[in-house]
């Protein structure tokens, strides 16, 4: 099989893009659910995180691309089929739109840009960012899948799962953050919803990695072969433990822990601080080594 080319790099670019992705839906989302002061932190957090991760991996993409001052040429090259060209509008339109939120969200006396209806544009721009959120967090997965000769990235599932994945590290850094900034008792809420929002995520990656495994099991022999990197071959111990159960099974199951009581006894949210730290910790770790697993066997997969 080949050795990987792609390295390090585009898997700190394709989990920032990601992170960005999912904390500007679920701060869109939290706008518009927002009643009466209701989840107002959670989407003021979430804009404020929006924008900068998925700056920061772009600039380490374009680096990474070994001639970074022809960047801007594809922005002028028109191939609408190349993943890369609408990856790079797509990209640009992201930073464009969460950056103008992020702005709403500053104090006053801060803000670059300051329209008299505020309140207006910041649904206009959540809004705007839930479609385009979205989209960054399935072309994280598209990028991949667009090489056809790696039959490890060849399923939509692909794309699929680095959605999920791209809201549930967005969900899960907030968590991490949302207390720091708030200590109100709407804040409470945030924190619940937050908690709810990520086990369905999780859930959801669970549901997409158990028939793409399935699938690949069933499917072609360059299918079945590549699989065995995460079955038994040298990324069988990263996957399973890092990504199923350090990643996706353990904050699982202390989130569902923490929100059955309010469930069952309709009591008010009280999750452990160093439990909910611990489980959004280890929701990033298992997303940024989901990215690592998929860049790094994707390239050593190979058609037979």
């Amino acid at each position: 099989m080949t050795q990987p080319e792609w390295g390090l790099l585009i898997v700190i670019y394709l989990f920032l893009g990601g992170l960005s992705a999912g904390a500007l839906v679920i701060s869109g989302l939290a706008n518009y659910l927002g009643r009466q002061e209701r989840y107002n932190e959670l989407a003021r957090v979430g804009a404020w995180v929006a924008p900068f991760p998925v700056l920061l991996g772009t600039l380490l993409l374009v680096f990474d691309l070994g001639r970074p001052v022809m960047f801007w040429k594809l922005f002028f090259a028109f191939e609408p089929e190349s993943p890369m060209w609408v990856g790079t509008w797509l990209l640009t339109l992201f930073s464009i739109v969460s950056l103008a939120y992020f702005n709403l969200f500053l104090p006053e006396r801060l803000r670059l840009w300051k329209p008299v209806k505020a309140q207006l544009w910041k649904n206009i721009l959540a809004a705007a960012g839930l479609p385009i959120g979205v989209g960054v967090g399935i072309y994280t997965g598209v990028l991949l899948g667009a090489v056809p000769a790696r039959p490890f990235w060849n399923t939509p599932m692909v794309a699929q799962l680095f959605l999920f994945s791209a809201l549930s590290t967005g969900a899960a850094l907030m968590m991490i953050l949302v207390p720091r900034f708030s200590t109100a008792p709407e804040a409470e809420e945030d924190r619940k919803l937050l908690v709810s929002a990520d086990i369905i995520f999780i859930l959801l990656e669970l549901f997409i990695i158990l028939p793409y495994i399935i699938h690949g099991e069933l499917s072609t022999l360059s299918a079945r072969t590549s699989l065995g990197l995460i079955l038994g071959g040298p990324y069988t111990l990263v996957f399973w433990i890092g990504v199923i159960a350090l990643g996706l099974l353990t904050p699982l199951l202390t989130e569902v822990i923490e929100l059955a009581p309010t469930l069952a006894r309709r009591s008010p949210f009280r999750p452990h601080r160093i439990i909910e730290i611990a489980a959004g910790v280890l929701v990033l770790l298992g997303g940024f080594l989901l990215r690592y697993v998929f860049v790094g066997a994707g390239q050593m997969s190979e058609f037979i």
